[in-house]
């Protein structure tokens, strides 16, 4: 088995084999060990669970994980890093590497990578599933929003993400970190900053300071939502033009272009001021209108 424990060790292994990290897919290793130990801690890791692992890069989570998981599905889109990864993996039985984009598109997962998150949860001994990752810069917030509306029971995710998207994932109203992604994840989850990370933990250093954030899952809220799709939609729409009125941002869409007045009979049925910003509206709030627009057909 191939060891990469140091910074040395890792830096000579993707010079042997010639491998260029590409800023463009978001590849930043994560290779500081105790902080890679400190991520399967927080996502409570154990032979229960089926977890996925996206941009798995050269395995150095992946083996931490496999040590704890009952199997572990670790995606990687890049075919340079595939044959590091088996070696760095070597006498491991419960992994299954896709050498695939997670992404079919900016609003769907692969089906491949969901056929595998499938398939694992029906193995032997597999009670949960859970998302841990040094996630891509590149499409952190397009897959955490995917895995939260998608089919499968998710139970857990813990991510590193730039900390730029840990604030905006964990913002509250009238912060300028709060938008749609905050409401779209909190409608799903709860979200827990657990540490901030410096770029020296990284390879190569990223310009910017990274954090661990960990999404608990829950129906509390989604339970509420009358008509997800037309959440999610009012949710986006409210923030595309922050600096506008609730009602005028809205307005500007193309499904509620002339309907001025349903709007607005929609955000009195909500208990929503209508003169307010986007950013003044809490999760609650854009749930209780958006349900308004449903039952008023617009």
């Amino acid at each position: 088995m191939l060891q990469l424990r140091t910074r040395r060790e890792i830096i000579a292994a993707l010079r042997q084999r010639r491998i260029h990290l590409k800023k463009s897919l978001g590849q930043n290793l994560l290779i500081d060990h105790n902080l890679l130990e400190l991520i399967v801690r927080e996502a409570g890791v154990d032979r229960g669970d089926a977890v996925l692992e996206v941009g798995a890069g050269s395995g150095l989570l992946t083996r931490h994980l496999a040590g704890m998981a009952g199997h572990v599905i670790a995606v990687e889109i890049d075919p340079q890093l595939v044959p590091l990864f088996h070696e760095h993996t070597s006498g491991l039985d419960n992994i299954d590497l896709l050498q695939c984009d997670v992404l079919a598109s900016k609003s769907k997962l692969n089906p491949a990578v969901v056929a595998a998150m499938e398939k694992a949860m029906r193995l032997p001994g597999i009670q949960r599933l859970k998302c841990v990752a040094n996630l891509p810069y590149s499409v952190s917030t397009i897959v955490i929003p995917l895995l939260l509306e998608g089919p499968l029971p998710v139970e857990l995710m813990v991510f590193t993400v730039q900390k730029e998207v840990c604030d905006r994932l964990a913002a509250g109203p009238g912060t300028k970190d709060y938008g749609s992604l905050s409401v779209i994840v909190q409608a799903h989850a709860s979200v827990d900053a657990v540490r901030v990370l410096g770029p020296k933990v990284f390879l190569p250093e990223p310009q910017v300071d990274s954090a661990i954030v960990r999404i608990t899952p829950n129906d509390d809220i989604m339970r509420g939502i009358s008509d997800y799709a037309a959440f999610a939609e009012v949710a986006r729409g409210l923030f595309l033009h922050r600096r506008k009125k609730a009602i005028g941002s809205l307005e500007l869409l193309e499904r509620f272009r002339g309907s001025r007045e349903r709007l607005a009979a929609a955000f009195r049925a909500a208990g929503v001021d209508e003169s307010a910003r986007a950013d003044q509206l809490s999760v609650q709030q854009i749930v209780r209108l958006a349900n308004a627009i449903t039952a008023e057909n617009l």
